[in-house]
């Protein structure tokens, strides 16, 4: 997927580890359903969401990444109602 989106000059896409069951949830209403609404909000979604992240350094990513719940394992997250948080400009 990333070859396409570089050839199309498109931003990468990161899927944090919180988003995987709603990841995995599209692709299926994709693939049995034919219905790609799902998959490309939430690519639309993961794409605002990547261009929001500092990258400068690894700090600064991984302090982003954690304050945005990326890391939250997607079960745990279902469970405590946890969800990806758009990082602020400047945080």
């Amino acid at each position: 997927m990333s070859a396409e989106q570089v050839a199309g000059a498109e931003i990468r896409v990161l899927v944090p580890t919180v988003c995987r069951n709603d990841y995995l949830a599209a692709l299926r209403r994709m693939t049995r359903q034919d219905r790609p609404d799902l998959l490309i909000d939430l690519f639309n979604r993961l794409q605002r969401f990547t261009t929001a992240v500092d990258f400068s350094s690894n700090r600064s990513a991984q302090a982003h990444l954690a304050a945005a719940n990326a890391f939250v394992d997607a079960n745990d997250a279902a469970s405590r109602g946890v969800h990806l948080v758009l990082p602020s400009p400047g945080d």
